[in-house]
C-alpha cells in the first residue's frame, strides 16, 4: 500500500509574499510621488518608446525574464527566500512607481492612461510571478526540513512544471505586451492630452 504525501498548501508563502508585493509598491508610490523633477520626462519617454517602437515593451520582457530567472534558481540556494523577496518587492515598487509618476504627472487622467498601458502585461506577470516565488520558497522550506538527511535535496519535479508553466504564462504576458503597447500607448497620449 503507497503512503500518500500530505502536501502543504501555499496560502503562508502567498501571503507573505502579498505583504513584499504591496510594500514594494508602497515604497515605489511614496518615492515616485516625491521625486522633485524628471517625472515627466520619465513618463514621457515611457509612453513615447510604446508608440514609437517597443522599447518598453522590450525592456518589461527583459526584467520579466530576468527576475523569473532568479526566482527560479532561488530555490537552489540557501539564502534563495531573501532574494525571492527582494525580487517581489522590486516589481512593486517599479509598477507603483510608474503608476504613481502617471498621476503625479496628468492627475486622473494619468491614473487611466498608466492602467491601460501596465495593467494586463503587470497583472499577468505579477500573478505568475508570485505563483513560482510560492513554489520555490515552499521548495527552499522543504529542503531545510531535510537537511540531516545522507541525499541529496533537489527541488520536487512539481516544481519544475510550475516553473515551466509560470515562464510560458511570464513570456506569453511580456509579448501581450510588446503586442498591445503601442495601440494602448496611443489611447494613453489621447487619454493625457
Amino acid at each position: 500500500m503507497a503512503v500518500k504525501r500530505q502536501e502543504t498548501p501555499l496560502v503562508p508563502q502567498v501571503i507573505f509574499l502579498a505583504a513584499v508585493f504591496t510594500a514594494g509598491a508602497v515604497i515605489g508610490s511614496f518615492f515616485a510621488a516625491n521625486i522633485s523633477q524628471g517625472a515627466e520626462q520619465y513618463i514621457e519617454s515611457y509612453v513615447s518608446m510604446g508608440t514609437g517602437s517597443l522599447g518598453a515593451a522590450k525592456n518589461t520582457l527583459y526584467a520579466d525574464i530576468a527576475l523569473l530567472s532568479l526566482i527560479f534558481l532561488s530555490a537552489f540556494f540557501r539564502w534563495g527566500m531573501l532574494l525571492i523577496s527582494a525580487a517581489i518587492g522590486v516589481k512593486g515598487f517599479c509598477l507603483s512607481a510608474t503608476v504613481t509618476a502617471f498621476v503625479r504627472t496628468f492627475g486622473m487622467r494619468g491614473y487611466l492612461a498608466a492602467l491601460s498601458v501596465i495593467f494586463i502585461s503587470g497583472f499577468l506577470s505579477v500573478t505568475f510571478l508570485l505563483i513560482l516565488s510560492a513554489q520555490a520558497m515552499k521548495q527552499i522550506g522543504r529542503r531545510k526540513s531535510l537537511r540531516g538527511s545522507r541525499r541529496p535535496v533537489f527541488p520536487e519535479r512539481v516544481y519544475f512544471i510550475s516553473a515551466g508553466i509560470c515562464a510560458l504564462a511570464v513570456m506569453l504576458s511580456a509579448l501581450l505586451h510588446v503586442w498591445t503597447t503601442p495601440a494602448l500607448s496611443r489611447t494613453a497620449l489621447e487619454l493625457m492630452r
